[in-house]
């Protein structure tokens, strides 16, 4: 088992492509009529060198990552996929959600999946519980895209409340490593005008609270956005990394720039978060969803893994077993997790919790991505299209929330929606 889930060119393809090629004509000179088929020669370098391409994995997937198998939705779920995508982006759709009482009160019980609370003292109730089952937490207080200077410091406030909360329950070992990850576009960045100077001032003052906060290591991680803003959100973390070393920054292994991108932020202080990247990227800009995705997210997860392994903090934020597989193949080639101390994985809140426990009963330290708040539809919508199997659980969950829906009949819908393996 190669721990691939396709190849981009079948053995199939590769001989269809074989006999398409130029000579096998009769009326042209052929190795076959020589006595050499040359056709066998060519599907195994097509297959190879595409196998190649998708990113190899030193060795099988392991079957306790594996777990229950994630739900294929099929065509039909991939567009339903691409679609929730471009929903995420409507902040109209948002509002309009956030003013309507039925609207909220059905999609939130969807959200709730994903969702730790709408308070920050609801989060820090799960990072605690958290704590107990063995994994760390990284607390983000959901928003973005805000456009108003008075909400953007209305957030920033926010999060100085969390990281006051933090501090004051140093004694508290639950909460000890808890890091808060913010979009800088929550905070500032999307104001006119001002938007970066904004969001840098901002972020310099919360990774001062942090700082302050420090004694327990309370990281601050800054979450890439759209590529449009990735140039402003890089120079906000060279920035403030200057005098805040614990102050991280995520980056897409969806966006074709973030090979270049990785070589500038390893050469800077602060903790490495790799994603593959959730929003929907026009062809120039990204890797299409994927073999391709996927070979670009092995590729520079082997250069965090070396960095790791070199004292820089990574984190490996993923739920795909393959590519899992073959970073923690990588960590147990340098001589296990004692030799790669800086790396952690991440996974999602309320996404595969069995296999982040898989993961940390090999060693490996875990997070845990908790978020928090009202505005939890750029999220939701997220969280869907990487699974779009889970559309009937959450419909289920919205139906349910509405008046004269509840009872049992609702319970044995609800129930029959969950997959193995769900969280």
């Amino acid at each position: 088992m190669t721990g691939r889930r396709r190849p981009l060119v079948t053995s199939d393809e590769a001989r269809d492509l074989a006999d398409r090629l130029p000579g096998r004509p009769d009326t042209s000179p052929s190795p076959v009529r020589h006595g050499l088929d040359a056709r066998p020669l060519i599907v195994h370098i097509l297959t190879t060198v595409t196998v190649a391409t998708e990113g190899p994995v030193p060795g099988p997937v392991f079957p306790d990552l594996a777990g229950a198998p994630d739900v294929d939705a099929g065509p039909v779920g991939h567009r339903a996929a691409a679609a929730l995508r471009l929903l995420a982006r409507r902040t109209d759709l948002k509002a309009a959600v956030l003013r309507s009482p039925l609207g909220y009160a059905a999609l939130r019980r969807a959200a709730a999946r994903y969702v730790a609370g709408e308070t920050r003292d609801e989060a820090l109730a799960t990072a605690r519980d958290l704590s107990r089952r063995g994994h760390g937490a990284t607390v983000d207080h959901m928003g973005e895209d805000t456009r108003d200077p008075g909400a953007a410091r209305e957030a920033t406030e926010e999060f100085l409340a969390l990281l006051a909360a933090l501090g004051q329950a140093d004694g508290d070992a639950a909460l000890r490593g808890v890091s808060v990850s913010l979009d800088l576009s929550h905070i500032g960045l999307a104001v006119p005008a001002d938007g970066p100077h904004r969001a840098g001032r901002h972020l310099a003052e919360i990774a001062g609270a942090a700082g302050a906060a420090g004694a327990a290591g309370h990281e601050i991680m800054i979450s890439m956005e759209g590529p449009e803003r990735a140039d402003a959100i890089l120079a906000a973390h060279a920035a403030v990394s200057v005098d805040y070393p614990h102050v991280g920054v995520t980056l897409q292994a969806g966006l074709y720039r973030t090979v270049g991108d990785l070589d500038a932020v390893l050469a800077r202080p602060g903790r490495v978060r790799l994603v593959k990247g959730a929003y929907a990227e026009p062809a120039e800009v990204a890797h299409p969803r994927g073999p391709a995705l996927d070979a670009a997210y092995a590729a520079l997860a082997r250069r965090l893994v070396a960095a790791a392994a070199d004292g820089r903090a990574v984190s490996i934020a993923t739920h795909d077993p393959v590519l899992l597989s073959s970073v923690l193949h990588d960590v147990e080639a340098r001589g296990g997790p004692a030799a790669v101390p800086d790396l952690e994985v991440e996974m999602l809140h309320g996404v595969r919790a069995d296999r982040l426990a898989a993961v940390a009963a090999r060693g490996v330290p875990t997070r845990t991505y908790l978020v928090y708040g009202r505005e939890w539809w750029l999220y939701l919508c997220h969280r869907l299209a990487e699974s779009p199997a889970d559309l009937l659980a959450a419909l289920a969950d919205a139906v349910g929330s509405l008046p004269g829906t509840t009872g049992p009949a609702h319970d044995r819908m609800v129930a029959s929606s969950a997959r193995p393996g769900r969280a």
